[in-house]
């Protein structure tokens, strides 16, 4: 079973605030006056889920299987969207400890990740993650990110109302050789956006 949660660096309410400043009156009267109005509009950027946060059925560790996770995302400014994994690997639930075997069979098994994001511009479809690089800021994935505002970034790009999808895979056991201890493995996916740093 694969989890993803969503967090937001900040949600902000749009806000309309309009002034009316009349004129001050001259010695003399006149048949014109102007009048100032302003308007705000509140930076934003936040994150929901678009659909299942995690995998309906169990599909089968052992077979290439591909699974897609969709969220919307609402950013009016530039932001950096990032991802995390507790685990780094999709990880045995009932294994103890931080050894990656037990008895002689494998306790996790790594797996792939894609992020995809559309904007306001072009989409960000940087290139796919391994889980492992996903647990700290090794430097080896470009939407690594634990905290609002880390990760990708978007350039001078928005996102308002958009889609965005995870995609996670994992290739079949047949040709590795390796055994893999029997029940259910899981990793917990997290996914940030804010206002870029």
């Amino acid at each position: 079973m694969l989890d993803l949660r969503f967090f937001a660096g900040s949600f902000v309410c749009l806000s309309l605030a309009a002034v009316a400043a009349p004129a001050m009156a001259t010695a003399s009267d006149s048949d014109t006056i102007t009048i100032d109005v302003k308007a705000k509009i509140e930076e934003r950027c936040g994150i929901a889920a678009n659909g299942p946060t995690s995998s309906a059925s169990t599909p089968n560790l052992e077979a290439a299987t591909t699974l897609n996770f969709g969220f919307k995302l609402n950013c009016n400014v530039p932001f950096a969207i990032g991802v995390s994994s507790e685990n780094g690997a999709l990880r045995l639930s009932t294994a103890t400890g931080n050894a990656n075997s037990a008895n002689g069979f494998s306790v996790e098994k790594p797996y792939n990740v894609k992020l995809r994001v559309d904007t306001d511009g072009q989409p960000l479809t940087p290139d796919q993650c391994s889980s492992d690089a996903l647990v700290r800021n090794s430097g080896g994935c470009a939407f690594f990110g634990k905290t609002p505002g880390q990760g990708l970034r978007s350039g001078q790009r928005t996102a308002i109302n958009r889609e965005g999808s995870i995609e996670v895979s994992w290739p079949s056991d047949a040709s590795s050789g390796q055994r893999r201890a029997a029940g259910i493995y899981q990793d917990t996916l997290t996914v940030v956006v804010g206002v870029r740093n």
